[in-house]
């Protein structure tokens, strides 16, 4: 009696420190990685009717996840040596939960929803093969400590690790998808600062990322200033959500279209829609950036100086940008329409054409110039 006490007190504890391992990392797993990821989904399968709270959505779930593992436990009445088996179905409904990325990465999708249910099969052709095993489970030990260290025990451990290692691995890992959503939360909350400041320092990017942070810029009156600090690796006309070229994931498109002035017809493509925009007196004053700052990510800089010069902005107030591809424009162009003078960025242009020819190309050269002119858009112009 007292032998049986002792292993149901000992399997007790085992399974209480699985289901706290569980819910911890689960929890952590939801509210610091795919927060943005279940928020995106939830305003998209809703039509935005509803809206994803991050802290209850992932008390939730996880809760739910463990109840879950709590009554496949019964219902297979595993031995308890692999009790940690019954948390797999638990694991691959969170992979399908946190796989679904709205208007992103539909063939991956599509490989999780059909690779899950062969996972659970295979699960449950191991199930059955491990209550018909002969393998006997080790008997936990009477005490606390040993219980928690015993063979059984440690076994459990490895299987619930191994599961959130595999969770890891399989899930979508795109950096800049997380970005994007993140983001957008920012700009829901217009906090366009702190939107601007998230993956600043990194170098994953898209088209979709660089159309919201040019927005935040230009919210902030910085588009012409700061955009080419980021990595930018898209065409000019994708800085604005027209004709599906880029989008936002739930975050509103009318509000982008407002702060320029007038929505877009549908047949509009990206330069027709700001240039009737501006030609119908509409247009507010980002339009003008974000018109030169699709010529400068294009590399145009002809028709960024003739659009600068028919903007008639103050020379002395110019964002840097701007001043860096003016002195670029007029060293590459003879019979230039904007002449322009800055003895200061003049300097700089030069240091920076002088580093760029004593370093011999490739990955030294890149790494070079982005220590000292990372901001700059000479470096993005030679696509270093």
């Amino acid at each position: 009696m007292r032998n049986n006490t002792s292993n149901n007190h000992g399997t007790t504890i085992v399974t209480v420190v699985c289901a706290m391992i569980f819910y911890s990392l689960t929890f952590i797993y939801l509210y610091f990685f795919q927060d943005g990821s279940l928020t995106a989904a939830q305003h998209c399968l809703s039509g935005g009717v509803t809206h994803y709270d991050s802290l209850i959505g992932a008390i939730v779930i996880t809760s739910v996840l463990l109840i879950m593992q709590h009554w496949i436990c019964r219902i297979c009445m595993l031995p308890p040596v692999w009790n940690a088996v019954a948390y797999v179905p638990s694991f691959l409904l969170l992979f399908i939960l946190t796989g679904y990325h709205p208007n992103e990465g539909s063939g991956w999708y599509s490989y999780c929803l059909y690779s899950t249910p062969l996972i659970f099969v295979l699960w449950c052709v191991l199930v059955g093969i491990l209550k018909k095993s002969a393998i006997i489970s080790h008997t936990p030990s009477a005490s606390l400590f040993g219980s928690l260290c015993s063979v059984e025990a440690l076994g459990n451990y490895w299987i619930l690790i191994l599961c959130f290692f595999m969770l890891f691995l399989a899930s979508d890992s795109s950096i800049a998808y997380h970005y994007r959503v993140e983001v957008e939360k920012q700009l829901e909350s217009g906090h366009w600062e702190n939107a601007t400041e998230i993956g600043k320092k990194s170098q994953h990017t898209d088209a979709h990322l660089t159309m919201l942070r040019a927005y935040a810029l230009s919210k902030e009156n910085q588009l012409g200033e700061r955009l080419f600090s980021y990595p930018v690796n898209c065409k000019g006309a994708d800085l604005l959500p027209v004709q599906h070229s880029t989008h936002c994931l739930f975050y509103s498109t009318e509000n982008i279209f407002r702060h320029l002035g007038a929505f877009p017809a549908e047949t509009m493509d990206f330069y027709a829609y700001l240039e009737a925009l501006i030609k119908s007196g509409k247009a507010k004053p980002a339009a003008y950036h974000y018109l030169l700052c699709a010529h400068l990510v294009d590399r145009n800089l002809s028709a960024f100086a003739q659009t600068l010069k028919s903007c008639g902005m103050n020379e002395s107030s110019l964002p840097r940008h701007y001043q860096e591809a003016l002195v670029l424009y007029n060293h590459l162009t003879s019979g230039s329409v904007f002449p322009y003078r800055n003895s200061t960025v003049e300097t700089d242009y030069q240091d920076f054409m002088q580093l760029m020819r004593s370093t011999p190309a490739g990955n030294h050269r890149r790494l070079v110039l982005y220590k000292q002119f990372k901001d700059s858009y000479w470096r993005y112009y030679y696509k270093q």
